[in-house]
């Protein structure tokens, strides 16, 4: 038995490096075998042999790293693609990919909002939109993500499709304009819609309501109060935006990917609590997920 007190590693399927997993241990004794009974259960495979980046089999579990890397095998000898992927995965592991739908009637803004983000462009006249999508990177906390946005179209003859647009993806906004009752009326029928989509889906996207075009004070018909309290009933964040002078612009969708990010750690959490909880794979307490 050795002492592993609060060691932190990350541990990668050896025949396939892509899938990987930071653990930490919560025992301060754990032997070889709990050791690849725990990878077993976190990576879904046999775990049988120890490999460090290097190639180097480790035997003895004491000799494992705090912060280091290493590579769990079903048996098979360490994969050699693995050395020359060591960089990149250093350079390349906190990149992850996140899929967000704009939804709302047509001239609410969306493709404004979507272009002052990703480009700092705004433009004055109207197109229509079909479906368009961008791409950003950015870095929220200690993450690099890359977000991926669909802007979708507003038009009452493309609303059948808003159930697609909002399948397999981490995070929607529902845009509409403060000087549009009628733009305020069809989110709250999208929100309908998301809400049988997701009811008894286990994981849910993260949501953000939008009320767009503040600069138009003057003809707000919407107040800031109605769109908190649609929020507050559909358990959304709630921002007012102007795509034209860019005001909360940035804030609504890095507030909108920061509660991506802790959507996917809940459920990572909770997916590990049940693999804890079955006395096959892990016996409680053994590790769990940062």
């Amino acid at each position: 038995m050795i002492n592993t007190n609060n060691v932190t590693i990350q541990i990668y399927n050896n025949a396939n490096a892509r899938k990987s997993m930071k653990v930490h241990y919560l025992r301060k004794e754990t032997d070889r075998r709990k050791f690849l009974q725990m990878c077993s259960a976190v990576l879904e495979l046999r775990a049988q042999r120890i490999f460090d980046q290097t190639g180097k089999e480790i035997i003895d579990i004491d000799s494992i790293q705090m912060g280091g890397s290493y590579f769990i095998s079903s048996g098979e000898e360490f994969n050699n693609y693995n050395s020359n992927l060591k960089n990149s995965f250093a350079e390349s592991k906190q990149l992850v990919q996140y899929r967000i739908s704009l939804l709302g009637m047509g001239s609410v803004g969306k493709s404004n909002l979507t272009t002052r983000w990703v480009n700092n462009e705004f433009f004055e006249d109207y197109s229509l939109t079909l479906l368009d999508k961008y791409t950003k990177r950015v870095i929220v906390g200690d993450q690099q993500c890359q977000i991926e946005i669909s802007d979708t179209c507003g038009q009452e003859a493309y609303t059948s499709l808003r159930t697609q647009w909002m399948k397999d993806k981490e995070g929607l906004i529902f845009t509409y304009a403060v000087n549009s009752q009628e733009s305020f009326e069809d989110i709250k029928n999208t929100l309908l819609l998301f809400q049988q989509l997701f009811e008894k889906q286990e994981y849910v996207p993260s949501i953000v309501i939008v009320g767009n075009k503040i600069d138009l004070g003057s003809e707000r018909v919407i107040s800031y109060d109605e769109g908190k309290q649609l929020a507050s009933q559909f358990k959304a964040l709630f921002y007012e935006t102007s795509a034209k002078n860019g005001s909360n612009v940035n804030q609504m969708f890095i507030g909108l990917i920061n509660d991506i990010i802790q959507q996917k750690e809940n459920a990572r959490k909770q997916q590990f609590k049940k693999v804890e909880e079955d006395p096959q794979n892990l016996k409680q307490g053994w590790c769990s997920l940062i």
